[in-house]
């Protein structure tokens, strides 16, 4: 049977509770934005706050800091509507659709309060893959790629309407991706991959008044295959949002952070994931292929219009 996803198939309501949610079991109502707000100040305040990757609400990659309740079992993300909305609903879907397939964070539901959307999430119970890389020993990073090359085969069982394929967010409207930060509003959608990737090789020129039209079109943008699949992507594979269970044997237990994701052309995931780090670390070289096919052909093309804009 197919596993569609479609805007037709999310919930279009910008305030909504998931009633049969596992939080719904055991209380009647979700804190409030306003009661989000004030927690996230006393756990700042208190430095309890959990997400210590990133300097908060700094340049274009800032974020706000979320809010946790243990005893609740929750944990909220919140942020603009056109990034955060879209990730609830991704969330919400794939839990719906794929279940353990595609572990992601049981969502109990969101709020719309201004410019912001408030995701309600499950409170996940694990550690970073980042956190413990380096302490791991092979055979634990090789059995975290086994896991994670499951999660995407199945990921890519999902499946776009036949009649309306297209290059965008799960809502079909641009995707936010920070790898074309400057140009994401103008990211989708797109009728086809061949229009997606004529507009992508054309950012490099955009910088210029006359746009180089007259320029003949680089040799790269024929290694960027427009007969390829569509397949929803995450769209940052990075160890941050790669969460396992604390202690060995370690194994996936959650992806987070799907505020990229969408439908993009198949090999978008690798070229993501390894932009996301170091060429030379051990991960990009020896384990991201583990997991994620490699092409170096699209991925030099790639990383040329990339390092172009």
């Amino acid at each position: 049977m197919a596993l569609t996803l479609s805007p037709s198939t999310v919930p279009s309501d910008q305030n909504y509770d998931c009633r049969e949610s596992s939080f719904f079991q055991h209380h009647l109502q979700l804190p409030t934005p306003d009661e989000v707000r004030i927690r996230v100040r006393q756990q700042l305040e208190s430095q309890t706050c959990l997400d210590v990757r990133r300097q908060h609400l700094i340049g274009s990659y800032g974020r706000k800091p979320p809010a946790s309740w243990s005893d609740l079992n929750l944990f909220v993300k919140w942020g603009p509507i056109d990034r955060t909305l879209p990730e609830a609903l991704c969330l919400f879907s794939i839990y719906k659709i794929l279940g353990k397939r595609v572990p992601v964070p049981e969502v109990y539901g969101w709020r719309t309060d201004g410019d912001d959307t408030f995701i309600y999430m499950e409170l996940v119970r694990g550690v970073t893959l980042e956190s413990v890389w380096e302490q791991m020993d092979v055979k634990n990073r090789r059995v975290v790629c086994e896991d994670l090359r499951e999660i995407i085969r199945s990921l890519r069982t999902l499946q776009q309407d036949p009649r309306d394929k297209y290059i965008g967010n799960i809502l079909r409207n641009h995707i936010y991706d920070r790898s074309v930060e400057c140009y994401t509003e103008q990211c989708g959608p797109f009728l086809s991959v061949k229009a997606f990737h004529d507009w992508y090789a054309f950012l490099c020129r955009q910088a210029f008044p006359d746009k180089c039209i007259d320029v003949p079109i680089e040799p790269y943008r024929y290694d960027l295959p427009d007969d390829t699949p569509i397949r929803f992507t995450h769209g940052d594979l990075h160890q941050s949002n790669i969460m396992v269970s604390s202690s060995t044997p370690y194994r996936v237990i959650t992806l987070i952070d799907w505020e990229q994701s969408g439908w993009l052309p198949e090999y978008w995931e690798n070229c993501k994931t390894l932009w996301t780090s170091y060429s030379s670390s051990d991960w990009a070289r020896e384990y991201v292929p583990l997991f994620l096919e490699q092409n170096e052909k699209i991925l030099d093309a790639w990383r040329w219009y990339e390092s172009s804009i």
